[in-house]
């Protein structure tokens, strides 16, 4: 997991890593929970066009007992960003059957590859269940002011977002 600053992550890998970290603490952590959370962020992140998904974008909080993922933060539409900030954090990439390639994704296949740590059937349901929440994300942002230029962007995509999540099998 230790890279050169800049370097990108798998999210499995990453994932399995800061288990087995953090199972080593002896601090009461729920990994079904840090796993599913880890996946429906990062579906966030995919569909607000947050390409900015970096390993210090992502935080745990702790006390004496336990440990559990930070509150979300730094979160912004960084696909419209001139520089072209690219998502450097990844599922899997390779292989005939990828969970991640040129802006499509599947979460069947990534729910599969966690099956160890979260039951697929349960992980998929709550993706779903988020993903209809995401059908009108246009509007709703539109509702609360973001501005027209970010709603539009053509690398953001929020006038394609409810076939993708159709194409993804989450709706």
């Amino acid at each position: 997991m230790l890279q050169k600053q800049g370097g990108t992550l798998e999210h499995e890998a990453t994932i399995r890593q800061l288990i087995k970290i953090i199972s080593a603490s002896n601090l009461e952590f729920d990994q079904q929970h840090f796993v599913l959370e880890w996946v429906k962020r990062d579906l966030l992140n995919i569909a607000f066009g947050n390409s900015d998904n970096h390993g210090r974008n992502m935080a745990f909080l702790r006390d004496e007992q336990k440990i559990w993922l930070a509150p979300i933060y730094d979160f912004a539409p960084m696909r419209a960003d001139p520089e072209g900030i690219i998502r450097s954090t990844t599922w899997n990439r390779k292989g005939s059957l990828p969970q991640e390639f040129a802006g499509e994704y599947r979460f069947d296949l990534i729910a599969e590859s966690l099956s160890d740590l979260i039951e697929p059937s349960l992980l998929l349901t709550e993706l779903q269940q988020l993903a209809i929440r995401l059908v009108d994300l246009k509007s709703r942002l539109a509702q609360r002011g973001v501005p027209q230029a970010i709603l539009d962007h053509p690398s953001i995509g929020f006038d394609y977002l409810p076939k993708k999540l159709k194409a993804w099998r989450l709706v």
